[in-house]
């Protein structure tokens, strides 16, 4: 039931957000999904990713893990990961110097 509503919710977000692209906020989404379900809810995500800005919250290293996979294998898709743990400044710091992004200070 879960993938269903995920499903009709990128519908509208891509009907809604045709004209200009929308900021999709998604909160732990894949908590109850089974691993199966949860790559492939990833590959979807990273497709939305490619048309409107994706924004995803979640405590899970797995879910992290697979998301980053999913990008890894959509060139077209783009993420940028801030980790909000006790490293995270350091986390964000290099990727930020991978990515050549210099924050104005």
């Amino acid at each position: 039931a879960e993938q269903l509503w995920l499903s009709i919710r990128f519908a509208l977000v891509d009907e809604y957000g045709s004209g200009s692209p929308l900021p999709v906020i998604l909160d732990d989404l894949l908590v109850n999904f089974d691993p199966q379900r949860a790559r492939a809810a990833c590959t979807a995500i990273s497709a939305l990713s490619e048309r409107q800005q994706v924004i995803f919250l979640t405590c899970q290293p797995s879910t992290v893990s697979m998301l980053e996979e999913a990008i890894g294998a959509n060139p077209a898709a783009m993420m940028s990961l801030i980790n909000l743990d006790d490293t995270g400044s350091q986390r964000v710091a290099e990727q930020l110097e991978t990515t050549h992004e210099v924050p104005e200070s």
